[in-house]
């Protein structure tokens, strides 16, 4: 997957968890509003010295930023196959689920 799309469904969703918008997030990095923008569009990737700031603004590790969250993407790959299961095989997934963690 391209790193431009990793770090977009990384910054929406840490941008949410903190309750910041682009343009708070932007006074906080000292980024421009229109670089913050891009990179949530996915349309630029930030150099290390502003992953850097978003780190910081966002309260969060480089790496929580730059790589995939494998329970994120366990999580959208199960919701995808979740629809197109019966009730029975979607009970039947629940329960093994519950089971394991």
């Amino acid at each position: 997957m391209d790193n431009s799309i990793i770090l977009k469904r990384n910054l929406i969703r840490l941008m949410n968890e903190n309750g910041v918008n682009q343009a708070e997030l932007a006074k906080k990095t000292k980024l421009t509003e229109a670089s913050i923008s891009r990179y949530v569009n996915g349309a630029r990737f930030p150099s290390s010295k502003s992953i850097l700031k978003l780190s910081k603004a966002l309260n969060c590790s480089v790496d929580d930023l730059v790589n995939e969250n494998t329970d994120f993407k366990f999580a959208r790959i199960v919701k995808k196959a979740f629809s197109s299961l019966n009730e029975s095989e979607r009970n039947f997934l629940i329960s093994e689920l519950k089971k394991r963690n």
